[in-house]
């Protein structure tokens, strides 16, 4: 079931409930339920219990595929006397690749809260695969007292950091939620507190490439966009951050064999 179609001009619209939820469920056309297609155009014509008889014989798998999805039984009330007053939700269900017929349903916070739920989220839709997501590129974090905050001109060694190597163990924050790094995968983030040196420019990366990175189907090393964010080079803006505020502002320098922050202003 996906969240993606185009509504459906001609519905039998349908009151059901979902626990103590009313809702107008509309169902089209559709020779997935071949009893209910062979009489559609002449569905006015038919008493409403014989009508309501027909579409519980015909829809019951349907109606516990809400059921499941909605995560409340459902009802049948009868026939909708009037149109929902504002616009439904328009879904499609498909199976084995092809679309078997739409729906429509009144929404509500209980129903977009049970329909939003992560898990039934499609990773693999382009439309999901394409959101842009922009996070934080931490290069170190560390404990630091306010008393030894730095100042202008100071320098803040990164020993994390190799800049001789082709890549660094970064740590990419998104959207202050949660956090990808090579070896660890893809886990909650929080901030703790602790002083960190991020790349001051934002990091931006499609939900596809985390989702492939957190499933393990692809590697950070062989992410196409996550490998260039492991090799931050001299000269890179960094800031300096902490609970969540830019404290200092600065450069990746090179101090002899050590990688440092070199502090060119602080807030």
């Amino acid at each position: 079931m996906r969240l993606d179609a185009i509504r459906p001009a001609n519905t039998l619209d349908i009151l059901v409930r979902f626990e103590n939820e009313e809702h107008v469920l509309g169902l089209s056309d559709s020779p997935a339920f071949p009893e209910l297609h062979a009489v559609w155009d002449s569905r006015s014509e038919m008493p409403e219990p014989v009508l309501l008889a027909l579409v519980e014989k015909e829809c019951g798998g349907f109606f516990q595929l809400l059921e499941n999805a909605v995560r409340r039984q459902l009802s049948v009330v009868g026939l909708a006397q009037s149109a929902p007053a504002e616009e439904p939700l328009a879904a499609r269900v498909s199976a084995g690749g092809a679309d078997l017929f739409t729906f429509t349903l009144t929404d509500s916070p209980m129903v977009s809260g049970a329909l939003g739920l992560l898990r039934n989220i499609d990773v693999s839709h382009p439309s999901v695969r394409s959101m842009r997501l922009e996070g934080e590129l931490e290069l170190a974090a560390f404990a630091l007292s306010s008393s030894d905050a730095p100042s202008t001109g100071d320098a803040l060694l990164l020993p994390e950091i190799d800049l001789s190597s082709a890549s660094a163990p970064v740590r990419l924050v998104v959207e202050g939620l949660f956090a990808a790094q090579a070896g660890t995968g893809l886990t909650k983030w929080e901030d703790d507190g602790r002083w960190r040196v991020v790349r001051a420019e934002r990091a931006a990366v499609e939900f596809g490439d985390l989702a492939d990175f957190a499933d393990g189907t692809v590697q950070w090393a062989d992410s196409a966009a996550l490998a260039p964010l492991a090799a931050p080079a001299p000269g890179t803006a960094l800031n300096l951050v902490r609970n969540g505020q830019t404290v200092a502002s600065g450069r990746l320098v090179r101090l002899g064999e050590q990688a440092a922050m070199s502090i060119d202003a602080t807030a």
